[in-house]
């Protein structure tokens, strides 16, 4: 027992006293004007899961849409600015974009977590974020782009 105590003790002087961590887990977090996403890269690996934050006192929706092939992530993002737009022109909104498939979808409830588990297929990938309710102005917003070799 003491060999074994001495062991770890020794070991962690070695290593400068240092506490390792688990890396971030993966999230998509909204707030009042933005979607952010943490931890996760441009290249995605297949079959994950990501956490979703709503940090808003509305509702919140997340889509995750699968982009055609010759489709682009700034296409998605300007599709996304013209439906912002119209929400706040209270114009006619486009609904969802004809260059994308929704593969995923989560709604959550204000200030709740979610998940979402994410496998992919080969491709290019964006997630939509919008928020709707009492707290002010609906805002909805593009994060990505998330590639699957």
């Amino acid at each position: 027992m003491k060999l074994v105590l001495v062991t770890v003790v020794l070991a962690t002087l070695a290593c400068g006293g240092r506490e390792i961590t688990a890396p971030a887990a993966p999230s998509i977090t909204i707030s009042d004007d933005a979607c952010t996403a943490d931890a996760i890269g441009n290249v995605v690996p297949d079959g994950f899961v990501v956490t979703l934050v709503n940090s808003t006192t509305d509702r919140a929706f997340f889509h995750l849409f699968l982009l055609n092939e010759g489709a682009t992530y700034s296409q998605l993002v300007d599709h996304i600015k013209e439906e912002q737009r119209r929400i706040r022109s209270a114009e006619p909104q486009l609904g969802f974009p004809r260059f994308a498939i929704l593969v995923s979808q989560r709604d959550l409830g204000p200030l709740e977590n979610g998940s979402m588990e994410w496998n992919f297929v080969s491709g290019t990938y964006g997630m939509v974020c919008g928020r709707s309710g009492n707290a002010g102005t609906p805002g909805i917003h593009a994060v990505g782009p998330f590639k699957r070799p």
